[in-house]
């Protein structure tokens, strides 16, 4: 139970950063004896993470937070599992504002049903450096899952 106390300090602190020391917290801060941007890491280019879903079931909300005091465009797009890109929608976020895209298959790409689907955020313009996470909920408790997004391309099967 100790790792949840944390990890909801954590999404406090990056959610609503305080102007001018959200770089500052963010690294300082533990999270079982990691710092926070292990844990939570800063997107200077391009990032993906599986695990999107959009069906009865389940649901996938993007988060994004600017965490650099810079305003930012942000590119984000939806593949299915083979990669194949689905659709994409630019973002733009000021200075330490933080939008969650509920239901992300659904409104970047009109994706009705997904399943192991990938979401790729990528910096476009501005400030480069961007926090982001999807949350996979279940329709019939509504128990959200975090998934941290961090730097890396998506691999080709």
């Amino acid at each position: 139970m100790p790792k949840i106390v944390a990890w909801l300090v954590v999404f406090t602190v990056l959610l609503t950063p305080v102007v001018g020391v959200a770089a500052e917290i963010s690294r300082s801060l533990l999270y079982d004896g990691q710092p926070v941007s292990t844990i939570f890491p800063d997107i200077t280019d391009s990032a993906t993470m599986g695990g999107v879903e959009e069906r009865e079931t389940f649901r996938t909300n993007l988060g994004l937070c600017e965490v650099w005091g810079e305003s930012a465009t942000v590119r984000v797009k939806i593949y299915d599992s083979a990669l194949n890109e689905l659709g994409f929608q630019d973002k733009q976020l000021r200075p330490y504002e933080n939008i969650q895209i509920n239901q992300v298959a659904k409104t970047v790409a009109g994706a009705n049903r997904l399943s192991d689907g990938i979401v790729e955020v990528t910096v476009t313009g501005g400030g480069d450096r961007i926090g982001a996470y999807l949350s996979v909920v279940d329709n019939a408790t509504g128990d959200p899952t975090f998934i941290a997004i961090a730097p890396q391309a998506p691999a080709r099967g």
